[in-house]
């Protein structure tokens, strides 16, 4: 009789666990959407609701968004995971298939103009806004713009210098927030 209590008991753990996983899968899926419509706005021309999409998630999830997919980061394209794309292409340059796919890293420019825009309406880790913090959006946003217009012209020179600013403002916030 313990044994059957032990087994549906883990069960019951299994099953609530798989429907946790769903839920939080499901809620990426939405504050991905968030983020793809922040890129499609700043594409159009339109001015995104940076209030709004700060409140769909926190900091933490907000940087999610930057991993690959296979961690429920965000793949535009050609670009599975916007976070390692900046890494690599900063340091090789983009590859011969990133050039000629280069609408995919004009996406992530303009995603990356939008997070850039939702991290500084959030709170630091301090829960207060600091220079730095704003330092680092604005460079994370000036980025973003620069790879969008790098992508259009298609000089891998460009995108790679534009990559730079962008990996730059990553790379200068985690080691003072992370």
């Amino acid at each position: 009789m313990n044994r059957n209590k032990f087994v549906v008991a883990g069960l019951l753990t299994v099953g609530l666990a798989f429907a946790a996983s769903q839920l939080v899968a499901q809620g990426d899926g939405d504050l991905h959407k968030v983020v793809l419509k922040l890129g499609a706005d700043i594409k159009a021309g339109k001015t995104p609701k940076i209030a709004d999409a700060a409140k769909a998630a926190d900091l933490e999830e907000w940087m999610h968004t930057m991993k690959p997919s296979k961690n429920k980061g965000l793949k535009i394209g050609s670009i599975d995971g916007i976070e390692k794309a900046l890494q690599t292409i900063s340091r090789d340059g983009p590859s011969k298939a990133q050039i000629a796919g280069a609408k995919d890293l004009e996406e992530v420019g303009y995603i990356l103009q939008g997070l850039g825009q939702v991290f500084e309406a959030l709170p630091t880790s301090k829960g207060k806004k600091e220079k730095a913090w704003k330092g680092f959006t604005d460079a994370m946003v000036d980025g973003g713009k620069k790879l969008s217009v790098a992508a259009k012209g298609g000089n891998g020179a460009d995108i790679q210098a534009a990559a730079k600013v962008a990996n730059q403002a990553c790379v200068g916030c985690h080691s003072k927030y992370k």
